[in-house]
C-alpha cells in the first residue's frame, strides 16, 4: 500500500516545527487533557514503552462553543484555543521544567460574537503560516485570519454555499497548495470546497475565499471513532506537494484517503489498520517515537496502546498494538489532545 504517512494531531500542528528557544531542551509528544473545572494536565509519552511523565495542572477556562489544541504561533509548542460565543482566549505554550506550568495566561485574540453552528474549526487557509478560525454554518464559512500572537482579523465569509458534512466537517489542504480546504464527510460521499487562499473582497477577481463545492469521493467512507484529517511527514513517502489525507478510525479497522494525482478526488480509501483497535476516551495521530513517521494512539481510561507507523520501500503501514502506559488514569473531561510540549 503506497499510502503517505501521516502526522496531524489535534487540529493544526506541524510535526517537524520547533521553537528556536527549545533547542537546548527536549521536545515531547503529550497527551494533553481539558477538563470542565480548567485543569490541564500534560502526560509526557517517551519514545521508548511503558514511560511518560504526568505534568501540571495549569489552569484555563474551557471554551464555552468548543476547546482545541494547536500550535497558533507556530513556536513547536502546543497551545489551548477556548472559544466562546463572543470571544477567543489563546493559552500559548511555554517551555517549562516538571511540575510548573504549560501554558502561560489567557490572551483574548478575538472578541464579539464569531462561531459556527456546524463546526467551528482551525486551520490555515491563506497560507501565512499561522492557523486561522473557521467558523461553519449551514451556509455560510466566515474566518478570522491569524497571525501567531496578535488579535485574529475582523471575521470575513469566505462562503455562501449551502455546504457541510452530515458526519464530520474538517479542514485540511487536501490538494497540497498551501491552503488549507474544507471537507464535508457524509456517510456515502465527500464534499470538498478548495481555498483560493484569500478572503472574497471587492472586485472579486482573483480571491474567492473558498471554491464551489465538488464531490470527491463516491462512496462509503467514515468512522465510528473518529474522523480525521492528519498531515504527511515527507520521511516515508516521496511527498512533494505535501497534500494531505483523510483518516476514518473504527472499532476495528482504520482507513485512509489523500488525493489522486490531478488533485480532483481522493483515491480509493485504503486499510491502514485492522482488528479491534480504539481508545474509549480519545482516537488521536501522533509521533510518539519521534521518528518523523506518524503512530495511532488509542486513549482509554488508565491505559494508551499504540500502533507504530512504519516504512519499507516508501510503503507505510501500522506495527499492532503496544500498551504503552499501563495503570494511569488520564483523560480530560473536555477532551484529550495530542501535541508537543517542551521542557
Amino acid at each position: 500500500m503506497n499510502t503517505k504517512n501521516f502526522a496531524m494531531y489535534g487540529v493544526f500542528a506541524a510535526l517537524t516545527a520547533v521553537a528556536p528557544s527549545a533547542l537546548a531542551n527536549t521536545t515531547y509528544a503529550s497527551l494533553i487533557a481539558v477538563n470542565t473545572d480548567g485543569n490541564v494536565y500534560v502526560e509526557e509519552l517517551d519514545t521508548t514503552v511503558g514511560s511518560s511523565s504526568v505534568l501540571g495542572p495549569t489552569t484555563v477556562s474551557p471554551g464555552g462553543v468548543t476547546t482545541l489544541v494547536a500550535d497558533m504561533n507556530n513556536d513547536g509548542m502546543s497551545d489551548v484555543v477556548c472559544w466562546n460565543d463572543s470571544s477567543v482566549y489563546v493559552y500559548f505554550g511555554q517551555v517549562s521544567s516538571s511540575g510548573s506550568a504549560l501554558f502561560g495566561a489567557a490572551n483574548e485574540l478575538s472578541s464579539g460574537s464569531f462561531y459556527g453552528t456546524k463546526a467551528n474549526l482551525i486551520g490555515d487557509v491563506n497560507g501565512d503560516g499561522y492557523p486561522d478560525l473557521v467558523a461553519w454554518n449551514p451556509s455560510t464559512v466566515y474566518v478570522e485570519l491569524g497571525n501567531g500572537t496578535s488579535d485574529f482579523g475582523s471575521p470575513v465569509e469566505w462562503s455562501t454555499d449551502t455546504f457541510y458534512g452530515s458526519v464530520a466537517n474538517t479542514v485540511n489542504d487536501i490538494n497540497g497548495d498551501g491552503y488549507a480546504d474544507l471537507v464535508a464527510w457524509n456517510g456515502s460521499t465527500t464534499y470538498v470546497e478548495t481555498s483560493t487562499g484569500c478572503a472574497p473582497v471587492f472586485p472579486f477577481t482573483t480571491c474567492n475565499g473558498f471554491n464551489t463545492s465538488a464531490q470527491w469521493l463516491n462512496q462509503s467512507f467514515s468512522g465510528t471513532e473518529a474522523n480525521l484529517e492528519p498531515r504527511y511527514v515527507p520521511s516515508c513517502y516521496d511527498n512533494t506537494n505535501n497534500a494531505e489525507g483523510l483518516l476514518a478510525w473504527n472499532s476495528s479497522s482504520v482507513y485512509t484517503t489523500d488525493a489522486n494525482s490531478s488533485n480532483s478526488g481522493f483515491v480509493t480509501p485504503q486499510e491502514l489498520s485492522s482488528g479491534a483497535f480504539y481508545g474509549t476516551q480519545a482516537n488521536i495521530v501522533l509521533d510518539v517515537n519521534q521518528d518523523r513517521i506518524a503512530d495511532l494512539v488509542a486513549v482509554n481510561d488508565s491505559t494508551v496502546y499504540v500502533e507504530l507507523g512504519q516504512c519499507s520501500d516508501g510503503n507505510f503501514s501500522m506495527s499492532g498494538s503496544t500498551e504503552w502506559v499501563t495503570d494511569q488514569a488520564f483523560y480530560g473531561s473536555v477532551g484529550t489532545f495530542g501535541g508537543l510540549t517542551v521542557r
